[in-house]
Parts: structure tokens; C-alpha cells; sequence
């Protein structure tokens, strides 16, 4: 089961400005976003929980059980870096970016996937108000750092990148397994179909009429050329 709709949305930006090269996953985990873009890319990845590591390396992936931070890619550069739900479970992300930056090839691409900020509030604390959730924005224990697009995009601009894209993305959609009982895949499709409608509502309603609603964003990158 995969967060397919967002990958698919990270395989079609990246390809609108570069169609292959060599590419680091940071935050790996399993190894899926790797699955996905290893048609076209040659992937490597980095993951600090040794668990996913295991299992990513048990299917053949180039991955390391490493703080990102700690790795010493000695003179390796990539023509791509990826961090999808990332950047808001790390500490010093500046410094994340900047090691990102240090380790792409001139002209190179960095993708950066977050919630935004604003728009996580106002849906936690519905939800809360509804008695749904009852830790409000406190559910997103696991979430140290906190993005807006505006401030985003203008550090990257600041460190030496240049924005290409940004937007809004899909919901993150886990599909049913095939030993799913059929009752709750029933009740799992149903649930993703709300969350698509939902999503796309507001995804419209932040990109066309500039509603600060949409509940995660991206942005696509390029180191300036020295």
C-alpha cells in the first residue's frame, strides 16, 4: 500500500524540468518514493530508522542507516535531492538544506514536501471543535518545525536556489491490502474518496483564490548555476 497520488505529483513536477540523472532520498523510509523514480533516476537513499533501512535494503536499494547530516558523500554530487515529509520531524533544517544544496550539482533540483502550517491549525483545531480529535494541533506530536510557502520559498532564494514550482498536494491515500476484510476496504475507499474531494476543494480554493487552505505543500527548486 503506497502514497501513490503523491509520488505520482513528485514524478511529474521533477520530469517537467529534469528527465533522469542520479538522485538521493533523504527520509527514505522504505524505500517507495525510490521504487517510483528509479525508472528514470539512479536512486540512493538515506533513512534514520533501521527498520525501514533493512527492509529497503532487502529489495535491492542503495539506501543508508544514517543521519543525514552525519553522511560523508566525500565528492559525490546528484543531480537531484528529494524530502518528502521530512524537513518537519528534523532539527536545523537550515542546515539540512544547506548540506542539500552543497552535495547538487550545479543546476541540480531539490524537492521539498511539508503541511502547512496555518492550514494543519485550522484543520486540527476543527476537528477538536467537533470532538474528532481531542489533541487538537497537539496530534501532530511528531512534527518539530512548522513551514509555511512564503517563508520556504524566500530562504531558498536566500541560501542560492532558484524556485521553479510551487503548489498544492493530494492526500496522502494508503490503498487497502489485498487481506484487507472487505468491509473495512469498503469503509478505507469510501474515507479516500472524501479525502480527494476535500483535498481538491481546497487545493482550488489556495491556488485560484489565494485562501491559505491547502493542507501541504511543495516546492521544486534549482541550485544556481556557479
Amino acid at each position: 500500500a503506497l502514497p501513490i497520488y503523491i509520488f505520482r505529483q513528485v514524478k511529474g513536477q521533477i520530469k517537467s524540468y529534469l528527465a533522469g540523472g542520479t538522485m538521493l532520498d533523504v527520509g527514505a523510509a522504505m524505500g517507495a518514493l525510490m521504487l517510483h523514480m528509479s525508472d528514470t533516476f539512479k536512486v540512493q537513499g538515506v533513512e534514520i530508522a533501521p527498520g525501514p533501512v533493512k527492509f529497503a535494503q532487502s529489495k535491492g536499494f542503495d539506501i543508508q542507516h544514517a543521519n543525514f547530516l552525519d553522511v560523508d558523500f566525500d565528492d559525490e554530487t546528484f543531480d537531484l535531492v528529494t524530502f518528502v515529509d521530512v524537513l518537519e520531524h528534523l532539527p536545523n533544517p537550515g542546515a539540512i538544506i544547506l548540506k542539500a544544496k552543497h552535495i547538487l550539482k550545479s543546476g541540480g533540483l531539490i524537492f521539498i514536501k511539508v503541511p502547512n502550517y496555518s492550514a494543519q491549525i485550522r484543520k486540527q483545531n476543527l476537528l477538536a471543535w467537533l470532538g474528532i480529535s481531542r489533541e487538537g494541533i497537539m496530534q501532530n506530536y511528531c512534527h518539530i518545525n512548522h513551514f509555511s510557502p512564503k517563508p520556504l520559498k524566500q530562504y531558498l532564494e536566500k541560501v542560492g536556489f532558484e524556485v521553479l514550482a510551487m503548489g498544492f498536494t493530494p492526500p496522502v491515500v494508503w490503498t487497502p491490502l489485498p487481506t484487507t476484510p472487505t468491509r473495512k476496504r469498503w469503509r478505507m475507499n469510501a474515507a479516500n474518496g472524501v479525502r480527494h474531494v476535500v483535498t481538491g476543494m481546497l487545493n482550488f480554493c489556495a491556488t485560484h483564490l489565494h485562501v491559505d487552505v491547502g493542507f501541504n505543500f511543495y516546492i521544486l527548486a534549482r541550485r544556481k548555476k556557479l
